[in-house]
């Protein structure tokens, strides 16, 4: 009997059979409080390990409000208008107040896309500009890290009371998305980030770790350097749907959504796959490949030797990054690239590259994508997803097991939860 299954596609849905009645759904363990009406006041005024907001406001001060780009789900608009309103109601001039689009390396927005993320009434009251990591008359340094990070951060921020708006999520290398993250690799030059993030090889530097992550270490150092003022940091679930809002100590209420996340996103699972069929969770998750390797990331850690992994992502803006596209177009051979990453300075664009190939080099890798082209490197594509299912029973066979990840991007799969090494 065939049974018919749903997965998250850009801003759509993609359908399919599979003829299996046992068919694993990996999928992230539901909570019950979900907030459908936010009143951002309440948490602004009860936050962890901090000052109400309004205490700790000057109406003189110039306000900066770091929030994610175009690539992070983010329910900005309503949230945002929430947010303006208190600070307004707290002496705060709408002049005196910026928000800044926290591109890390990515590219600026259009217009359509800041309508899209912010909604043109806040376009209209306060002034709204994209970071640039590459442009340096933007980009001030203001201290090292412990761990050698020499950190330049945009001068936007500087003698700014900021207040950073993001979303908690797993993250394949910096453990969790969320606190100082907005601001590295945020707001933060790309030599900063190209810093950072080349410690990502370490054996900490993954998904659900925080304390002994070096990368986490890092971000968190530059957020005291700053003097990150006030974070709202919001967990969302599958459903993109508001679970909860964390304000305050950048640290401490960062920690709390973190375990928040674990409750949701750390999934037991016994076994691991001949075929992982993964979607990064749809728009923006799934905007381009570069982005829909987190996806891929997490549905590696349950897919057997010599198996394969169904990357589902539409991928409107193609690959996303020229130099991972590069690296990736130009091999046939997933070993040549890893080579290279381990032979060559650390480069981002490179790493994504590297994080493919890894994958690459015990399972085979294919892509449903809206990206016409019939391989990129070492990667299959298809434009259907039962050409793709037909290819890989074609190969491994009709009795092949098989999961399912429809929010892949945020689930992270432990086969063994008591070893902190399970997905070396």
């Amino acid at each position: 009997m065939k049974k018919t299954f749903s997965l998250p596609y850009g801003l759509n849905k993609i359908k399919f059979k599979l003829p299996f009645e046992k068919v694993e759904i990996i999928k992230p363990n539901k909570i019950k409080f979900t907030y459908k009406k936010i009143e951002l006041e309440e948490f602004l005024n009860n936050p962890i390990a901090s000052p109400k907001l309004s205490e700790i406001l000057n109406n003189k001060d110039k306000i900066t409000i770091i929030t994610n780009d175009i690539t992070r789900p983010i329910p900005k608009t309503k949230i945002i208008q929430q947010l303006l309103k208190y600070l307004k109601n707290n002496g705060i001039s709408y002049d005196n107040i910026t928000i800044l689009l926290a591109t890390g390396a990515h590219r600026k927005h259009t217009l359509k896309e800041k309508q899209f993320l912010l909604g043109r009434k806040i376009l209209e009251k306060v002034k709204v500009i994209d970071h640039d990591a590459y442009n340096e008359d933007m980009l001030t340094y203001i201290g090292k890290t412990s761990l050698g990070t020499d950190l330049k951060v945009n001068e936007v921020i500087l003698n700014s009371f900021i207040i950073s708006l993001g979303i908690i999520d797993m993250h394949w290398f910096a453990g969790y998305t969320g606190g100082a993250k907005s601001i590295l690799p945020g707001v933060s030059a790309y030599s900063s980030i190209n810093q950072n993030h080349s410690m990502l090889t370490h054996p900490f530097s993954k998904a659900g770790i925080i304390d002994e992550n070096p990368v986490r270490k890092d971000i968190d150092e530059a957020g005291k350097i700053v003097g990150l003022n006030f974070i709202i940091n919001i967990v969302l679930n599958d459903k993109k749907e508001i679970v909860n809002i964390f304000t305050g100590d950048y640290l401490k209420a960062h920690r709390e959504g973190a375990k928040i996340i674990d409750k949701m996103y750390k999934v037991n699972v016994k076994e691991k796959y001949d075929i992982v069929i993964a979607s990064p969770g749809g728009f923006p998750k799934d905007i381009n490949l570069y982005q829909s390797q987190k996806g891929l990331e997490f549905a590696s850690y349950i897919v057997k030797d010599n198996g394969i992994i169904i990357l589902i992502a539409e991928c409107r803006d193609g690959l996303g990054n020229k130099i991972f596209e590069e690296w990736i177009s130009n091999s046939n051979d997933p070993n040549k690239i890893i080579e290279k990453f381990n032979k060559e300075k650390f480069i981002l664009g490179g790493h994504k590259a590297y994080a493919f190939a890894r994958i690459a080099k015990k399972s085979e890798i294919l892509l449903v994508s809206s990206i016409p082209r019939k391989n990129i490197g070492f990667i299959k594509c298809f434009s259907s997803i039962n050409e793709a299912i037909k290819y890989s029973f074609e190969k491994i066979g009709k009795d092949a097991s098989i999961a399912i990840m429809p929010y892949a991007s945020s689930t992270l799969p432990i086969i063994n939860r008591n070893d902190i090494n399970f997905i070396l």
